[in-house]
C-alpha cells in the first residue's frame, strides 16, 4: 500500500519531468541551423588550443542572444 501511495505521490512530478525534458529537446532542434552554423564556424577557425578566441567570441555572442 505504502508503495502504491508514494508512486501516485510522484506521477504528476515525473510526467512534468517529461514535459519539460520534451519542451527542452523541442527549443533545441527549433535552433539547429543557427547550432550548425556556429560548428561549422567555429571548425573554419582551427583555433590552437586554448587560444580560442574567434570561437569564444562567437559562444559568448550566442549566449547573450
Amino acid at each position: 500500500m505504502k508503495k502504491i501511495l508514494t508512486l501516485l505521490l510522484l506521477y504528476p512530478a515525473f510526467l512534468m519531468a517529461q514535459k519539460s525534458h520534451q519542451e527542452i529537446i523541442r527549443a533545441i532542434d527549433n535552433k539547429k541551423d543557427l547550432y550548425t552554423s556556429a560548428a561549422q564556424d567555429i571548425w573554419g577557425f582551427a583555433e590552437v588550443g586554448y587560444k580560442e578566441y574567434k570561437s569564444s567570441a562567437l559562444l559568448q555572442k550566442m549566449l547573450e542572444a
